[in-house]
């Protein structure tokens, strides 16, 4: 898988999906992500889901370990940033920045 292989050098890899998605719905990303084979993938798939917020509100769910960072965003469907424009930036601005959500 092609995630697997830019884990395995160490590219940084963000998975999100909106709560929302019919399409490509959280659930089945967060088992694609979990099934995923790297370094961490232990430590990933025994860690539980803890909320994120962005301005005190709880915006989502996540967790990450090693390079793979996984999110879901509340309220959003299949086109996260334009159903939740502000959310989706502070997402990107951190993982971008390498600290946590």
């Amino acid at each position: 898988m092609y995630i697997e292989a830019l884990l395995k050098r160490d590219v940084r890899v963000l998975v999100y999906a909106g709560t929302l998605d019919f399409i490509a719905n959280w659930v089945g990303s967060l088992n694609t992500a979990n099934s995923l084979e790297f370094t961490e993938q232990a430590e990933f798939r025994n860690q539980e889901l803890h909320e994120w917020s962005v301005d005190g509100q709880v915006v989502g769910l996540t967790k990450a370990a090693g390079g793979l960072r996984y999110a879901t965003i509340n309220e959003a469907g299949h086109m996260v940033p334009y159903d939740q424009p502000k959310i989706s930036l502070e997402m990107v601005k951190k993982w971008l920045a390498g600290t946590s959500l």
